[in-house]
């Protein structure tokens, strides 16, 4: 029997990555809108109502991104791709100011409004957090030693390892649904060389200034950031 994993997570934050990685090296599938839109929320289902709804899977994983990490894909993706937000231009008043989440593809899409990207990523990261049985993946981990953190989830799940060697892309993942069914590396990924080094050298910092490092510390949620395990991570990079 195939087992169903559900990945869920902020916009650029590495699921379709951890799909890849699942379906290229174990017998699985791997769904995002178990709970509708991926990255959108739990719906709170009143007892009353509970018979008509049905969330299948074997297991469920929140990819997150370090805040800073993530606030640097999130602006590129919303400067180069343009959908499903609505922000300010500017890497600064990118993250200082409202954004508006929403899925592009409704044309009557409920849409989530955040004071700013920071408050966005503790929304997301805490109110997945919350749940006992959705665990958090970090994505650096993921890039680090893919390996190893695939064959842990794997191994929770008891899913069948498809071959003694471990597929891991090397070109950025290719934008995904659950309407797609994808066989092989090649359908998975673009032409275009993903370069990890932005994320195990940290040069994403590199875009931001002190007053846009201080800003972000302050809007965090501290408490959040421990209960992840990013304060050693976090701690590293401002020093």
């Amino acid at each position: 029997m195939v087992k169903t994993i559900a990945v869920l997570g902020c916009f650029r934050s590495g699921t379709n990555f951890t799909k890849a990685l699942l379906e290229l090296n174990y017998t699985c599938k791997v769904v995002n809108d178990v709970f509708g839109w991926k990255h959108g929320v739990v719906p709170i289902v009143s007892n009353t109502l509970r018979s008509n709804f049905s969330f299948e899977y074997d297991g469920c994983y929140f990819i997150t991104k370090n805040p800073y990490s993530f606030l640097y894909s999130l602006y590129k993706y919303f400067s180069t791709v343009g959908l499903n937000i609505k922000a300010h231009k500017g890497f600064s008043d990118f993250i200082r100011n409202e954004i508006i989440v929403f899925d592009q593809s409704q044309a009557k899409s409920p849409k989530m409004k955040f004071k700013n990207p920071v408050e966005l990523w503790n929304f997301m990261n805490w109110h997945y957090h919350s749940l006992d049985n959705i665990k958090h993946v970090r994505y650096e981990k993921l890039i680090e030693s893919p390996e190893l953190i695939v064959s842990k989830l794997a191994d929770k799940l008891d899913l069948k390892r498809l071959d003694a060697s471990f597929v891991v892309p090397e070109n950025k993942i290719k934008r995904m649904n659950d309407k797609g069914d994808y066989n092989g590396l090649l359908e998975y990924q673009t032409k275009e060389k993903f370069d990890r080094n932005v994320y195990s050298s940290n040069s994403y910092m590199l875009e931001y200034k002190k007053s846009d490092i201080d800003f972000v510390l302050n809007s965090l949620d501290h408490g959040l950031i421990s209960s992840l395990g990013y304060k050693g991570l976090i701690d590293d990079l401002l020093s």
